[in-house]
């Protein structure tokens, strides 16, 4: 049985009928034996999560995966307790209790870990109560303990530990092993498919954070396993959306950093109480006053602006651009640009209760363009547009528009590297400066 290409066509006793056959056949349900095994009591659904398929599906729906539980008497298992314990946490709470759980694995010992490790997602839902109370919980306040850990420096354990001396055939191995020992079967994949990098990083972790820590770019494996990325439309937006988050990010600090302008990749405006990352971040003092604010008339910024968040998204979904607005992007202090490949979307209404709502504009990326650059001679302005022509003419996989911008996006990461040398942009250094102004507060939800 299998949910691809057939998921437009599924009415409401398809999805149940679908869940009710994973439940009973998934190995990671039934079998006590499996790397990922986790117990699911009779009578009970599992997070939404845990089987990969689920949150794709039900966003094209009126009705909810909770609903389909429901009907067929079905308890869905989400935390909700744990995370009522926990609802008043800030972040410093997060990472104090990840590392209480690392160290419980390690006095216990349940696990030993490398000075950079931490626990992968076998040790946090199999090895320790405490440890699968604390996972669980994240999960239902909307974290991944996998980016708590890596904010902390910490990444999943990986159980082989020569990952290290690893080349590009090493991973083939690994990855090809896996697929072959039930993840092709968790994620309902064909024998010429590989697993998106968002599904790799929750059903094996390890495998993820080894990938991800390497120089290679997860797609290059994946065509030289001779193998193809399982991508709907979904997940082919996800996929551009990722690339264009890099190429533009790249490119808009290489820019504001050489005008002498502060500015910040994948920062976290709410540091303090959230890991929600924003994609650039720019400190308003007397260089991005001079060199752009006071040159463009595309935004307007209130007088107590001290950080401007800029959020860029190809996505088409009114509810996903909305939800940004509760991430505290903005507040008193903190102004929010989001940024459209979709011009309809400039015209969202922003709900009343969204705080500091009128700390927040939605622009189009040619807008994007003359606010950063509107004396620069039209060179970010043209990259911008060429950036949407490639997302505009990508519809599958193998597009020879997708390999311009793979291209693109390889070229991003490679310079990125060298602009991280001789800038520092990343969240340690915003943080390190906000302190030295006595401006760190600035890092707190909007109340």
């Amino acid at each position: 049985m299998r949910i691809k290409n057939k998921i437009e066509l599924y009415d409401f006793d398809d999805f149940a009928q679908h869940l009710l056959y994973d439940i009973n056949t998934l190995p990671k349900f039934n079998d006590p034996k499996h790397p990922n095994y986790k117990y699911l009591p009779k009578g009970y659904a599992p997070a939404h999560r845990d089987i990969s398929w689920i949150s794709y599906a039900f966003s094209k729906r009126t009705y909810s995966y909770m609903d389909v539980c429901s009907k067929y008497g079905l308890k869905l298992i989400s935390g909700r307790d744990e995370f009522r314990d926990r609802i008043r946490y800030s972040m410093d709470d997060w990472f104090k209790e990840y590392q209480e759980c690392r160290n419980t694995l390690i006095n216990k010992g349940l696990q030993d870990f490398e000075p950079d490790e931490g626990p992968n997602t076998q040790d946090f839902s199999k090895k320790c109560n405490v440890c699968n109370t604390f996972y669980v919980a994240a999960q239902r306040a909307g974290l991944d303990v996998f980016d708590i850990g890596i904010a902390l420096g910490f990444y999943p354990r990986n159980p082989k530990r020569s990952y290290k001396n690893y080349v590009i055939t090493d991973y083939i191995t690994l990855l090809k092993e896996e697929l072959n020992s039930g993840l092709r079967e968790e994620l309902g994949l064909y024998e010429d498919e590989a697993p998106r990098l968002t599904s790799l990083k929750h059903e094996r972790s390890w495998l993820w954070a080894a990938i991800l820590r390497s120089d290679y770019i997860y797609t290059d494996l994946v065509r030289a396993a001779g193998l193809k990325l399982f991508l709907d439309d979904e997940g082919l937006r996800g996929l551009n959306g990722n690339y264009i988050h890099e190429i533009t990010g790249v490119k808009v600090i290489e820019y504001t950093r050489n005008l002498g302008i502060l500015s910040f990749k994948e920062a976290h405006p709410s540091a303090i109480d959230n890991l929600n990352a924003i994609d650039i971040l720019l400190v308003r003092h007397d260089n991005f006053i001079h060199q752009i604010e006071n040159k463009q008339n595309i935004i307007f910024l209130p007088r107590d602006i001290h950080l401007i968040c800029i959020d860029i998204t190809i996505s088409r979904d009114i509810n996903f651009i909305i939800e940004k607005f509760y991430k505290g992007y903005q507040g008193p202090e903190k102004f929010l640009i989001v940024v459209v490949f979709e011009d309809q979307f400039i015209n969202i209404q922003i709900p009343y209760d969204v705080k500091y709502r009128d700390n927040i504009r939605i622009i189009t990326i040619e807008d994007y363009a003359n606010f950063l650059s509107p004396n620069n001679n039209g060179e970010i302005m043209n990259f911008f547009k060429y950036l949407r022509f490639l997302v505009e003419s990508i519809k599958r996989f193998d597009d020879d528009h997708f390999a311009q911008l793979e291209e693109l996006y390889k070229r991003a990461k490679q310079r990125l590297k060298l602009l991280q040398k001789r800038y520092g942009f990343r969240q340690k250094d915003l943080e390190i400066f906000l302190k030295k102004n006595r401006l760190y507060n600035l890092l707190r939800m909007p109340q």
